[in-house]
């Protein structure tokens, strides 16, 4: 039963967190938008300790079963069941390797599921977490075509409210994280002046804002 095993590879996800001791305490539970309702959002440094959980060089079980999900996702869900992926996954885990599992599922169907996580995706908490920004980048790049002009604008907009005063070089972090999504959505696509500007002026700065983890082996990588 596919609502059986969605379950259990959340649970799975929960405990490995647990496993690392990465529940990361001092880390703030938030409630994020989920289709139209929330859910909770929890980061738990999983951009370093599962950096590689996706790629198949990885040999532990979880490894296995996080990429045997996104196969099972990518290429065999049904449309129906696919999209009660979220809420069955998030029943059982709240953190952020959850909710990456979760983005690059969409990605990889944005049909089904990028409308769904459209709103989770460009959250604040999600965009400025290191555990989720790339997959959450690749999802919002995959799913823009599909979303409507005023979807897309609010995106954009909503981008150039996010806070990055607590944050070091907070202009040189702006800059950063909305050049690259904007460049991941691509400089045709945007529907505002305003995230044209910035793309173009942190170009001439000979920013290339490519859309890499935050962590790998300890270097940026796809």
């Amino acid at each position: 039963q596919p609502e059986v095993a969605l379950r259990a590879f959340g649970a799975s996800l929960k405990a490995v967190c647990e496993k690392e001791q990465r529940s990361v305490e001092g880390q703030a539970t938030v409630a994020i938008p989920l289709g139209p309702d929330e859910a909770s959002f929890t980061p738990d440094f999983s951009a370093i300790w599962a950096w590689d959980i996706d790629k198949a060089n990885s040999h532990e079980d979880e490894a296995k079963i996080f990429r045997a999900f996104l196969d099972w996702a990518s290429n065999s869900a049904e449309p129906d069941v696919l999209r009660r992926v979220p809420d069955l996954v998030l029943k059982e885990a709240s953190s952020a390797l959850a909710w990456r599992a979760l983005f690059q599922a969409g990605a990889s169907r944005p049909a089904e599921l990028g409308g769904l996580l459209w709103h989770s995706a460009s959250a604040e908490p999600v965009l400025q977490c290191e555990d989720t920004r790339h997959s959450a980048i690749c999802l919002i790049a995959a799913t823009h075509p599909l979303v409507s002009a005023d979807h897309r604008k609010a995106l954009e907009e909503g981008l150039f409210r996010f806070d990055f005063s607590l944050l070091s070089d907070p202009q040189a972090r702006r800059m950063r994280l909305l050049g690259t999504v904007f460049a991941a959505i691509g400089e045709a696509a945007l529907e505002t002046d305003a995230a044209r500007a910035l793309l173009a002026e942190g170009r001439a700065e000979g920013l290339s804002f490519e859309n890499r983890k935050a962590f790998a082996c300890g270097r940026g990588d796809e």
